[in-house]
């Protein structure tokens, strides 16, 4: 076996190797990114929620006491 041949035997798989953990750390931080913006997301509309049931309860006390009145 040359020098040539287990360069490549070596190296071809080394770099490929490198490569994937290269696309996989960039996956993984896309990933996280959206995860953050998801979680915002989430929090956002929990806030909202909150928002319209305390609303909402307002309104059902102001209606019972309309009705109480008539």
């Amino acid at each position: 076996m040359t020098n040539l041949q287990l360069y490549l035997a070596i190296g071809i798989p080394s770099i490929l190797v490198i490569l994937s953990w290269v696309s996989n750390s960039l996956h993984f931080n896309r990933i996280d990114s959206r995860l953050d913006r998801i979680e915002n997301r989430v929090t956002v509309i929990e806030g909202d929620l909150r928002q319209f049931y305390s609303v909402t309860g307002k309104l059902e006390g102001r209606l019972d006491e309309i009705s109480k009145k008539h």
